[in-house]
C-alpha cells in the first residue's frame, strides 16, 4: 500500500476529505456539521487523537536574557490593530525593567483556511469580546491588520526575516526557529517555560470538571468517535492553547 501525504492546512485538506479526493486526513479543527453532510462517499468518522500545542512568535531583539510577557487580551488588541507599537503601555506595563524598541508592530497571520488559525481565533474570542464581536472564530478570517503567509512554515519564516513582526504557529515550527524561547499560559496569566513537557504539564493542571466539559465537547462532535484515555480524547480543536511560544 502506498500512502501519500501533503501538508496543505486543514481548510485545504477538508475541502479535499469532502470532494472524496483523500482518504483520510488530520485536521486542527473538527468538520462541522455542514461540512459532514457535503463529503462525498459516505458517513464521516472523526476520532480525536492527540493535544497539541499552538504559540506566538517574534522577532524582537531585546536585553540579554529578558523574556517577554503578553497575555491573551494584549494579543487580541494587536492582532486587532489596536496595538500597533512594541512600546505601547500596554505591552512595556506587562515587562517592567526590560528594554523595549519603540518600533511598529508587523503582524504575520495564515493567508489560507487553516486548523492554527481556529485555535488561535477561538482562544481570542474566549478572552477578548472585542475580538469576539469584530473577527471571530473560524478557519479563514477577514483580518483587521497583517500581512498573510502561507501555512506554519510560512508565518514562521515570514517572522524570522521580518524584524519587529508577530505571529502564531504550531509549537515545533517556533522551536526549529528560535533559539531563546519564553512564554504565557492561555489559561491563566502567567509566564511559563516553554519546551516540550508544557502541553502535558497544561494538561495535568485542568481541573476534573474541565477535562469532563472538554472530552464531553469532543465527543458531542457529529460522527467522532473518542478513545479509552482522556487524553486521547483531547485534540486541538478543544482549544486547549497551552503554552504560547514566543521566539526572540
Amino acid at each position: 500500500m502506498t500512502v501519500n501525504y501533503a501538508d496543505v492546512g486543514s481548510g485545504a485538506g477538508i475541502a479535499a476529505f469532502a470532494a472524496k479526493q483523500a482518504d483520510f486526513g488530520a485536521s486542527d479543527v473538527p468538520m462541522t456539521t455542514a461540512e459532514q453532510a457535503a463529503a462525498k462517499g459516505g458517513q464521516v468518522v472523526q476520532v480525536p487523537v492527540d493535544l497539541g500545542a499552538e504559540g506566538v512568535v517574534y522577532n524582537l531583539s531585546l536585553p540579554a536574557g529578558s523574556r517577554l510577557h503578553l497575555t491573551g487580551p494584549v494579543i487580541a488588541r494587536i492582532f486587532l490593530g489596536q496595538i500597533s507599537s512594541w512600546h505601547d503601555p500596554a505591552i512595556t506595563a506587562l515587562n517592567p525593567g526590560i528594554s523595549i524598541p519603540d518600533a511598529r508592530i508587523s503582524v504575520v497571520h495564515r493567508s489560507g483556511g487553516s486548523g492554527t488559525t481556529y485555535i488561535f481565533s477561538n482562544y481570542l474570542s474566549s478572552v477578548s469580546p472585542a475580538w469576539a464581536a469584530k473577527v471571530g472564530a473560524g478557519k479563514s478570517l477577514h483580518w483587521p491588520v497583517g500581512e498573510g503567509a502561507e501555512g506554519n512554515g510560512g508565518v514562521a519564516a515570514s517572522v524570522y526575516r521580518t524584524p519587529f513582526s508577530i505571529g502564531y504557529v504550531e509549537q515545533s515550527y517556533s522551536k526549529s526557529r528560535s533559539s531563546a524561547l519564553t512564554g504565557h499560559t492561555c489559561w491563566a496569566e502567567r509566564a511559563t517555560g516553554p519546551d516540550s513537557s508544557s502541553p502535558a504539564q497544561v494538561l495535568l493542571g485542568i481541573s476534573t470538571e474541565t477535562l469532563v466539559a472538554l472530552t464531553a465537547a469532543i465527543a458531542s462532535i457529529p460522527g467522532s468517535r473518542p478513545s479509552s484515555s482522556a487524553a486521547s480524547r483531547l485534540s486541538s480543536d478543544t482549544n486547549l492553547c497551552g503554552p504560547a511560544w514566543i521566539s526572540t
